[in-house]
């Protein structure tokens, strides 16, 4: 045995506990950083030129708070990330001031926080804003602040208007540019994704695809202050990327193909992607090769894409020109099960940390709630993971903070360590939760010490307040509810075999371009909400992650029958004959009734597949033989998913 595998944490630990306590490797988000660090910068001189400096600890922990929602999209995508949070944190910190010394003060807290749980559901941004009241309605309650009582919320306010001052600077000078970067990006995943075709690591690569068209699109219709008519320059981004939804369908092809893709093809998406990135028209060879259906549609897709740079929409037809009444489906989801169900469970957690605070602290602690409210968010990943990953994580940051503290004398002193830790945050943010709670934990005891002077007394509690926290909410928030260890894998999947029936019907039947793009994307997206939903469980502990694993073959079956679809949906494109109606009736029926076994928890089916030919139409065949490969797989020794 050598000494590298002595060692590896995996021959100690199962499976599940390593994967959702290993660092994530990501590149380094300079911009969140490099704002925080000066947003910091600047609370903290006031504070030390005014010489109050434990006065501006409320501006300085809502950019702690806010940071974590700064990040490099579209300008108003960030506005409403940052100030809606941040309007609700000032509430909560106001609710949580006045309620200070009334009896009644435990029930209204836990009334409000089962209210802000539910209404998280209704969007990522209000999930965001839950969170930031419950935290800053604890920190209102418990924590010792400086100044007169209306002092605070205005405080924590400026912080958080300053940080998105600086993240919405460069607004006059380049509107497009975060959206102009997304859709760039998915271009570049689409040349990574031709680069490796031929190769094992195709496959991986065209998840990044989707990802990046996700978030691309994401950019340019998602969080929109605004209903009027879109400017020149986002109609245009939104045609490109609609054309390169058609490239990535040929991209997908020759994943499907199996073939190397000749330089010349690779080199001319790059070519698109720099010049979207630099806004220019782009230069594309005049011939190009197209020995193969794949290479044919790709050499058309480059084509109408390069050719989309030079037209407007008119903005019918497109992704963004149906949209759903948001505010009503916002509606439905805050008062589903689900999220009545998490109000609960959040306020049941937060009232037992709440009266523990109370009972172990003379001072009343705020440590030990706001653990439950960071802990205890699943739309934020695994909460048995995060559990662990916050009480390891607490201690290394202990430890590092302790070795500070009892190095560095308190008040001005402490202003660099305080600027040195608020800067690695965003940093370790993107290396997952616990990595991101060893710096989070220094950051917060520096801030405390510069209010109190007292955060080397502090270690040994918030160690013990930690750890309560999280067995709080591993206790009331998770083992207490059978429903909440499963990941709920079964209806995820479920809608993303009604996504992939529905893409095959568009593809297969005469349709037109841009519905098969809009329910191509559909599918591709629910495909990716159900890999994320096994990713997440199989960081959980048994039953859970034993079932994720049993479901994980399933959603690579399905994954192969999109890509199988649209290789076909491409040689259409090249002049091949359609399938007879009655084969793709008998595919899509199969499809629809996998997705109803799932949900209704029986057996699939055994519905008839097309019988066809493998050598005289393997395009087809292939479909056949992934839509069998994904039923066999679901009905076979897949553990029955929960309700």
């Amino acid at each position: 045995m050598t000494q590298a595998q002595w060692w590896r944490p995996d021959r100690y630990a199962p499976d599940w506990l390593v994967l959702s306590l290993r660092p994530v490797s990501a590149p380094i988000p300079w911009g969140p950083t490099l704002r925080l660090t000066v947003a910091v910068v600047v609370v903290l001189a006031v504070g030390l030129a005014t010489g109050h400096l434990p006065l501006v600890v409320p501006a300085a922990l809502a950019m702690l708070l806010s940071s974590a929602n700064d990040r490099s999209e579209a300008y108003r995508t960030r506005l409403l990330r940052i100030a809606v949070p941040a309007l609700a944190g000032a509430l909560g910190m106001v609710v949580g001031i006045e309620l200070r010394h009334h009896v009644y003060a435990l029930p209204v807290l836990v009334a409000l926080f089962f209210v802000s749980g539910a209404a998280a559901a209704a969007g990522p941004v209000s999930s965001l804003a839950g969170l930031q009241f419950v935290v800053t309605g604890v920190l209102g309650y418990s924590m010792p602040l400086s100044g007169p009582l209306w002092a605070p919320p205005l405080l924590y306010l400026a912080g958080a208007a300053l940080l998105l001052l600086l993240a919405l600077a460069e607004w006059p000078l380049a509107r497009q540019r975060p959206q102009r970067a997304a859709v760039a990006a998915a271009f570049d995943a689409l040349v990574n994704q031709l680069a490796v075709t031929g190769t094992p690591a195709a496959v991986p690569a065209r998840r990044f695809v989707t990802a990046a068209f996700n978030n691309a699109y994401d950019n340019l219709l998602g969080y929109r202050l605004r209903t009027g008519p879109r400017t020149d320059e986002e109609r245009q981004l939104l045609e490109l990327l609609n054309a390169g939804t058609l490239l990535g369908e040929s991209t997908s092809a020759l994943v499907w193909e199996n073939k190397p893709v000749p330089d010349r093809m690779v080199a001319a998406v790059f070519e698109l992607a720099d010049a979207i990135r630099e806004d220019r028209p782009p230069r594309l060879p005049e011939k190009l090769p197209g020995d193969t259906p794949g290479l044919r549609s790709l050499r058309v897709a480059l084509r109408a894409v390069s050719e989309s740079g030079q037209d407007h929409l008119t903005g019918h037809g497109t992704p963004g020109a149906a949209r759903p009444d948001r505010l009503r489906q916002a509606y439905a989801r805050v008062l589903s099960p689900a999220a009545l169900m998490f109000g609960t469970r959040l306020a049941l957690c937060m009232g037992i940390a709440l009266v523990a605070a109370d009972l172990l602290h003379q001072d009343r602690s705020y440590w030990l709630p706001t653990t439950v409210a960071f802990v205890l968010k699943p739309d934020f990943g695994s909460v048995f993971a995060r559990a662990a990953q916050r009480a390891a994580g607490t201690v290394l940051g202990v430890a590092v903070a302790g070795a500070v503290l009892a190095l560095v004398p308190p008040g001005w002193p402490m202003v660099p360590f305080v600027v040195l830790a608020m800067a690695l945050v965003p940093i370790s943010r993107v290396r997952g939760y616990g990595v991101m709670t060893i710096a989070t934990t220094p950051a917060f005891l520096f801030l405390i010490d510069l209010t109190s002077h007292a955060g080397s007394r502090l270690l040994g509690l918030r160690i013990v307040d930690t750890v309560l926290g999280c067995l709080i909410v591993l206790v009331a928030g998770y083992l207490l509810w059978p429903e909440t260890w499963h990941a709920r894998i079964g209806p995820r999947f479920a809608t993303a075999v009604r996504g992939v029936a529905a893409y095959l019907d568009g593809a297969l039947r005469p349709a037109a371009t841009t519905d098969r793009v809009r329910l191509r994307r559909q599918a591709y997206r629910g495909l990716a909400d159900a890999r994320t939903a096994v990713e997440q469980a199989l960081a959980e502990p048994p039953p859970a992650s034993t079932r994720a694993a049993a479901w994980w073959p399933a959603v690579v079956a399905l994954e192969n029958v999109t890509d199988a679809v649209t290789g076909y949906a491409v040689r259409l494109d090249t002049g091949a004959p359609p399938p007879d109606a009655t084969q793709t009736a008998q595919l899509s029926a199969a499809l629809n009734d996998l997705a109803a076994s799932v949900v209704l928890h029986h057996p699939p089916a055994d519905l008839p597949l097309p019988e066809v030919d493998d050598e005289a139409d393997d395009a087809l065949a292939d479909i056949v033989e992934h839509v069998r490969a994904a039923r066999l797989l679901v009905a076979g020794p897949t553990p029955e998913e929960e309700p």
